[in-house]
């Protein structure tokens, strides 16, 4: 059984995919590992989309030499409109390299079709936008037992019981884009009454060093945005699974390993169109 790894940043961290490959990725090892494809589409922001290769863990070393897909042609349906997406380098992404432009901007209720050209082969997504009018507010509460660690705690209401949701978190001054919040995927109908706790998660390509030492709280003095997308129902599972793989995935004696069911035909991976709503706060 072969098993793979991709090096995904949504919205989010450093996504770890381990599966065993599909009938349809079953490939002889002179072969291309299969495409990865990471993409999000904000109401009133420009698409984001970027687009890799699964690196084979059977192998000896593995090989980043090809990671990256660099000559694949990207594009979006808005209906009947397409439009090409260009690349672009943003050291705040991992990879760096990712695909937009500026002539597309998410709106309520339309339905956007990804497309990936590759020569290797082509892979398709579709996702719809959904509008939401949730209504958050956000509070800093200090860490018992901690003078210089907070937590944040999210309260949400005219949430939709069967609806699906996920926090984001970004932290202004140190993040270039939102970040999944820690276990933030939830339905609408089990948020928490007493709010939920936001939490970091780690950022592979920081809180490396002993200066940026890990930590789920924050501090003192800190700004951050907390962002509540309301996301599609087909990548609820996604989300979930993926949030248990990082809440476990270091854990020795009782490990998570479970692909992630992507929507992307032809590729692992998401694609995924969300409204959302954002408050700021700055830690006391």
């Amino acid at each position: 059984m072969r098993h793979y790894i991709s090096f995904m940043l949504s919205i989010s961290c450093f996504i770890l995919f381990m599966s065993s490959c599909e009938d349809d990725y079953r490939k002889e090892d002179s072969q291309e590992a299969p495409l990865v494809v990471e993409g999000w589409i904000m109401e009133g922001e420009q698409p984001v989309v970027m687009v890799t290769h699964a690196i084979h863990l059977d192998r000896d070393t593995a090989d980043f030499s090809n990671f990256i897909e660099k000559w694949g042609r990207v594009s979006i349906y808005d209906g009947d409109q397409q439009y090409f997406l260009t690349g672009h380098i943003n050291s705040g992404y991992l990879p760096s390299l990712y695909f937009t432009t500026s002539r597309l901007t998410g709106k309520s209720g339309h339905t956007y079709r990804l497309k990936v050209e590759t020569e290797q082969g082509d892979a398709e997504a579709e996702s719809t936008l959904i509008q939401s009018d949730v209504t958050l507010s956000i509070e800093a509460e200090p860490v018992d037992g901690s003078e210089s660690e907070y937590i944040i705690r999210a309260y949400a209401s005219d949430l939709i019981d069967n609806g699906y949701y996920k926090f984001y978190i970004k932290e202004v001054g140190k993040d270039k884009h939102f970040y999944p919040s820690f276990k933030g995927t939830f339905m609408g109908e089990s948020f928490p009454k007493d709010g939920f706790v936001i939490s970091r998660m780690q950022r592979i390509q920081f809180d490396t060093d002993e200066e940026n030492r890990f930590t789920h709280y924050f501090a003192a003095g800190d700004i951050v945005q907390v962002r509540l997308c309301r996301i599609p129902e087909e990548l609820y599972e996604f989300w979930r699974i993926y949030d248990n793989s990082v809440a476990l995935g270091s854990n020795m004696l009782l490990t998570f390993i479970e692909n992630c069911p992507g929507n992307v035909e032809g590729a692992y991976g998401y694609w995924q169109a969300s409204s959302s709503t954002t408050r700021v706060i700055r830690i006391p």
